[in-house]
């Protein structure tokens, strides 16, 4: 049987269950019961579970902000907003993880949303096209395995879509243009940056809106034009309002300090950088040796006395001086981060090409193309930068989603035989989408039940009581022993509290870390204030309490090797102990002595 045969068989079907959608979504009630339970049973399973994965950046901004420092409220990644709300919360409604409960309520709130207005403004292919990609590629990023990037795509995208249904004309309640409003101003305060990239993709689909609009031949009142617009004014005066409040805040002594100094180490950690002996003669004429410069890239930074701000700028400069090339980025990038997986490129091909047999005509064809063509060159930009991994991809590819189901095809009059043929084309596509939009969201529940466990409700309690029995928490909770951790090796500390439950202040105290970006926080260098401690690297001889904890031999090395060309010639160190602090699977660590020998 031919295409077109299938086409004309399957189409009087397909039809029939778009309409049936298209009844039951007629009822905003019905639409929104619907999108609320569904959202609620996939949170519930997806966050009431036994699966973590990370590391991530999420935790350590909950601990940040739990309100067992001395001093908080700010944090690296996020607006100053939200900090401030979350540490608000923690320090004055205590008892509860409040920074875990803003991120899951806030993706719950931006999925029902999106599932409502989906239903209702787009047709079920576009609906399902939408719903599919979150579930695949973004689901797991706002439950057990949640990712600021995420929250903040999913967040920014459902205000996004709600907004520009209601410039297009469509019936949507105050309460809904209320939510997206909020929802964009929280997907700016989740990551700025993620927002910042939603708006060339949204202007591009607002802007073919606008002259479908304007060349419909309906002329709008000005009353018209202001319900339309008002929705989407605010959200964004009040975005702008809260990004100047987040630059103020960082304008603030101590802040500005923390700021400017993980500016310079995670352009050297997380970033291309060239071999030592490339750039040895500039390195060593500022006093960088190769040993010090392998440090630097290692995460261990936490010498105040050393790694100042004005060094690591200093590296910075001669690194990026000596190579950041176009080419050379780009082969760093191919070599280092595999984004395009089968599945992601299968699912973007599979959009890309159902939202063109969709397309409202040539107009809507041209928005998925032009769509596609910014995606293009945005991923150029962030791939030469060399900050492209999954979290920020799938997150961008998402505002290409949300034109690409805003472009769908209408159905109406035909006026040619090829116009009916294109319906009929983008009606099968239409029920297809939806049959496949069932079935993933099938294969989404079975993987999840397995790990659906209840009690995980304690998870959004702010303690660490269920899980300090664990062996890796046991090692890290003797008082009496201060422990400076590789940044690689604690995750494995990370992993048994599940990135969810948050230790003590105690437990905070008694392990520090060699580097990373909270190093010359407000947070940390209060905690090793109350500890005693000013250089943190430098205590590990001066102080008695203190041990290096690492996988990594070469990292002790090249601690030991720091302090002798710096402060103590005759440093020694040995191994006192050797534990296991895996989790699902053994991971030794050694646990190092030094001493100065003076």
């Amino acid at each position: 049987m031919s295409i077109n045969g299938v086409i004309t068989r399957l189409q009087p079907k397909c039809a029939a269950m778009e309409a049936a959608v298209d009844r039951f979504a007629a009822s905003p009630v019905r639409r929104f019961l619907f999108a609320a339970l569904f959202g609620l049973f996939l949170f519930a399973l997806g966050c009431l579970t036994n699966k973590y994965y990370g590391p991530n950046d999420d935790w350590t901004m909950g601990v940040l902000l739990s309100g067992h420092y001395d001093v908080g409220g700010n944090c690296l990644f996020i607006g100053s907003t939200l900090a401030h709300l979350v540490y608000w919360l923690n320090t004055h409604i205590v008892g509860l993880n409040w920074f875990l409960i803003a991120e899951r309520f806030m993706a719950l709130v931006a999925f029902v949303l999106f599932v409502y207005i989906a239903l209702g403004s787009t047709r079920l292919g576009a609906a399902a096209i939408g719903l599919c990609f979150i579930e695949f590629f973004l689901f797991s990023g706002v439950s057990h395995a949640s990712n600021f990037s995420y929250v903040s795509g999913l967040v920014t995208a459902a205000g996004w879509l709600t907004l520009l249904a209601t410039f297009r004309g469509d019936k949507v309640p105050v309460w809904a243009q209320v939510a997206a409003v909020l929802l964009c101003v929280f997907g700016l305060e989740w990551r700025y940056e993620v927002f910042f990239i939603s708006l060339p993709f949204i202007g591009l689909t607002a802007m073919i809106i606008f002259v479908d609009i304007w060349t419909s031949g309906f002329a709008l009142e000005g009353k018209e034009w202001v319900r339309r617009l008002l929705p989407t004014v605010i959200a964004l005066v009040l975005c702008g309002c809260a990004y100047a409040y987040t630059t103020a805040q960082w304008e603030l002594d101590g802040w500005q300090d923390w700021r400017e100094y993980n500016h310079w180490r995670s352009n050297i950690s997380d970033f291309l950088m060239p071999e030592y002996d490339e750039a040895e003669d500039q390195l060593q004429a500022l006093g960088v040796s190769k040993n010090d410069y392998v440090l630097a890239d290692s995460w261990v930074t936490a010498d105040p006395e050393y790694f100042t701000s004005e060094k690591l700028e200093d590296i910075v400069s001669v690194g990026h001086g000596t190579l950041r090339t176009p080419l050379d980025t780009a082969k760093w990038f191919a070599s280092t981060l595999l984004i395009h997986d089968r599945t992601f490129f299968l699912g973007i091909l599979a959009v890309t090409i159902g939202g063109l047999l969709m397309a409202n005509g040539k107009r809507g064809r041209r928005m998925v193309y032009g769509l596609i063509g910014m995606m293009a060159l945005v991923a150029i930009v962030l791939v030469f930068i060399g900050r492209f991994p999954n979290r920020v991809e799938h997150t961008v590819w998402l505002f290409v989603v949300i034109g690409i189901m805003l472009a769908s095809r209408e159905g109406g009059r035909t006026t040619s035989e090829k116009e009916a043929k294109a319906q009929a084309r983008a009606m099968v596509v239409s029920g297809a989408s939806g049959v496949v939009w069932v079935l993933a969201t099938l294969f989404v529940v079975a993987h999840l039940v397995p790990a659906f466990n209840p009690a995980k409700i304690d998870t959004f309690v702010m303690s660490d009581e269920p899980v300090m029995e664990k062996a890796s928490l046991q090692f890290a909770s003797d008082p009496d022993v201060i422990r400076i951790w590789d940044v690689k090796a604690y995750t494995r500390i990370e992993q048994g509290f599940e990135y969810r439950y948050i230790p003590s202040k105690d437990f905070l105290e008694s392990n520090q870390f060699l580097g990373g970006w909270t190093i010359n926080s407000p947070m940390s260098n209060s905690s090793l204030e109350n500890i005693g401690i000013d250089n943190t690297i430098k205590s590990l001889v001066e102080d008695d309490r203190t041990v290096l904890v690492t996988h990594n031999p070469d990292i002790a090395d090249g601690v030991l090797l720091h302090l002798q060309e710096h402060y103590y010639p005759n440093a020694t160190m040995q191994v006192v102990d050797e534990v296991n602090i895996g989790n699902d699977k053994a991971y030794w660590v050694s646990v190092y002595d030094y001493s100065a020998n003076d």
